[in-house]
């Protein structure tokens, strides 16, 4: 399946999603030690494309494709309960680090957002919920002018099982997803019309487990659509695959069976030869301290 266009801005907002990343420690009762996600690097594989003077023909040009490599760093914080709250990001270019962004996540009692703050812009992204569960999420476009909505249903395990993402003025513009989910309740098929995505996964532990709401900004390793719901992956999508490409993750994984690295390796359906590395990435974890619930 084609990744939905009309989604494209949140996710590409929250890709590029400060604080310090040092999560505050319980210092009372009893605590338990947990592993998280401290801090990441992606370096994406960019093809850049340009005309240049055809040397056999100096009245001609051709066009001549490079690949260069744009590298994003991501902090990550979490509250004393180990929740994460804040994700900073940055470009390092030259080793200065620019186009910073940061998502804040704002969770009550029962773990629900109660509020996105997306660079201090606190009205940017909107959570509803319905029965306890996310309904619907939405966020203004002021370039093309419109509000952007996803509706979510539940299926029999409390999954999101359909959603309903587009623009809240044109029902015209509104498009139709649904998700099937294995025994771990991996979701490994979506479904948008007559096009179908299938995913695959490892067995070793998703690298941003027992969350209370699914947040993933690596974009070929999450299922974008289901942002800020209750899915909650048990592990790392190994391959997807849609109408016209197959792509592939290999990782590399520590002592705790937690991915350090990955490279996404993407290949046309039509023409295998061409396929290339799209992405790689670094994963770094810290321990720490969170309280026992009675």
């Amino acid at each position: 399946m084609k990744r939905i266009l009309i989604i494209a801005p949140l996710f590409l907002l929250l890709m590029n999603c400060g604080s310090s990343h040092t999560a505050t420690n319980a210092k009372k009762g009893k605590t338990k030690t947990i592993t998280v996600l401290d801090y990441a690097i992606e370096k994406s594989h960019l093809l850049v494309t340009e005309k240049v003077i055809d040397p056999k023909n100096k009245n001609k040009t051709k066009e001549n494709t490079t690949t260069e490599i744009e590298q994003r760093q991501f902090l990550f914080t979490y509250d004393d309960a180990g929740q994460l709250v804040n994700t900073y990001s940055c470009d390092i270019l030259n080793d200065k680090k620019t186009n910073p962004s940061t998502l804040t996540v704002h969770l009550n009692a029962k773990k629900q957002i109660t509020g996105l703050s997306l660079d201090e812009n606190e009205n940017k992204l909107k959570v509803s919920y319905k029965d306890n569960f996310v309904h619907q999420i939405s966020h203004y476009e002021s370039e093309f002018k419109e509000l952007v909505v996803n509706t979510f249903t539940y299926n029999k395990n409390k999954l999101p099982g359909k959603t309903q993402l587009g623009n809240a003025s044109n029902p015209s513009q509104v498009i139709d997803l649904s998700f099937s989910y294995d025994e771990k309740l991996n979701v490994i098929e979506s479904t948008y019309d007559n096009e179908v995505m299938t995913l695959a996964y490892d067995d070793k532990k998703y690298l941003l487990a027992g969350q209370p709401y699914y947040y993933n900004p690596f974009y070929y390793l999450s299922i974008d659509w289901l942002t800020f719901t209750n899915y909650n992956p048990q592990n790392n999508i190994t391959r997807s695959e849609d109408n016209e490409f197959i792509t592939t993750v290999d990782y590399t994984y520590n002592e705790k069976d937690l991915p350090i690295t990955a490279t996404v390796t993407k290949t046309s359906k039509v023409n295998k030869q061409d396929s290339r590395v799209t992405s790689e990435h670094e994963f770094h974890y810290k321990e720490i301290e969170i309280p026992i619930k009675k």
